[in-house]
């Protein structure tokens, strides 16, 4: 794969002489896009959000290498996106920024001192499946076609191993691996942080059932593959992140379950059942890689539902006979 494979269209040289003239800070934002960031879900939305601070420093008449803190501050205060997708933001560009530092091509980060916009989370908008519909939607897809085995690996592994996307179609064939009497899947998560997932029998034998279809040849190759025409051969492709999420929608559908359901919708659902069992949070934590606790709490949707056990309380009928 070449440096250019990695760069979102249409490549770092576009944004690179929007927000700088300087040919040493142009390089560096090469670097930065093509070999600093090596998660593509993280590239593509660093991408994004540079490329919004570039536009805006460009109506300031402002090159990158010389934003101020006050130029900082300014671009947060008009920002009127979401609180999220503004944190998110400030995140690339504080990232951007300390690689620029490290070059030594500005003496200090200026967007360090801006706050993130304070955000009051209690419960996360994901929604989230039963584990009885999770059943159901693996028992609704046959097991007549490669794509179908698949499918249900992919499925399987979303909910198993509570992957991101981004470390799904990441995975090679050579980090689905024995480890003494177990198997483990190598995910590569965000911030470059490669953790083993302990495989457990059931998503072992669902993988082996594709594995054993698939005759995927080198450890190199990509371990979710695009499917030819007809789904019964991979093409040698990667399988990419749309795809995946059309596959998941379809096949959602098609087993009776509406609504939104994308790839984390699994994610956010194990945490949740993990919980619901009896779970301790930190063991949550552990198991969905968060750095904060406070980003596992988001899944905790117990109070919430031991809140709709007491709405009986507030029932019309039960008050029909009071005086």
């Amino acid at each position: 794969m070449s440096p250019s494979d990695l760069a979102p269209s249409p490549g770092p040289s576009f944004l690179c002489s929007e927000a700088s003239k300087n040919g040493a800070v142009i390089e560096a934002l090469r670097d930065f896009f093509i070999v600093e960031l090596q998660n593509p879900h993280t590239r593509k939305t660093y991408w994004n959000e540079i490329r919004h601070f570039a536009e805006w420093c460009q109506g300031q008449q402002l090159s990158i290498e010389r934003v101020s803190p006050r130029d900082m501050s300014a671009y947060a205060e008009q920002d009127k996106r979401r609180t999220r997708t503004v944190n998110t933001g400030l995140s690339a560009i504080r990232t951007l920024l300390d690689f620029l530092v490290e070059r030594g091509l500005i003496p200090i980060n200026p967007a360090t001192r801006v706050k993130n916009r304070r955000q009051t989370i209690d419960e996360g908008a994901t929604p989230t499946l039963t584990l009885q519909q999770i059943a159901m939607l693996m028992d609704s897809i046959p097991k007549h076609k490669l794509i179908d085995l698949r499918d249900r690996a992919i499925i399987g592994t979303l909910h198993y191993t509570l992957c991101r996307s981004g470390a799904l179609i990441l995975l090679d064939r050579g980090d689905y691996f024995p480890h003494g009497h177990q198997r483990l899947l190598r995910l590569r998560e965000k911030r470059g942080h490669v953790f083993n997932a302990p495989v457990p029998p059931e998503l072992a034998r669902i993988l082996g059932e594709y594995l054993d279809a698939a005759l995927i040849p080198y450890e190199s190759d990509a371990l979710f593959q695009s499917c030819k025409k007809g789904g019964k051969f991979l093409t040698g492709q990667r399988l990419q992140a749309p795809n995946l999420s059309e596959m998941i929608t379809r096949r959602a559908h098609a087993a009776g379950l509406h609504g939104s359901i994308t790839p984390h919708v699994f994610r956010a659902t194990s945490i949740t059942a993990f919980l619901d069992s009896g779970g301790r949070l930190e063991e949550a934590q552990q198991l969905a890689r968060h750095k904060h606790i406070w980003t596992t709490q988001i899944y905790d949707r117990r109070k919430l539902k031991r809140a709709y056990g007491e709405m009986w309380r507030l029932s019309l009928e039960s008050g029909k006979g009071d005086g």
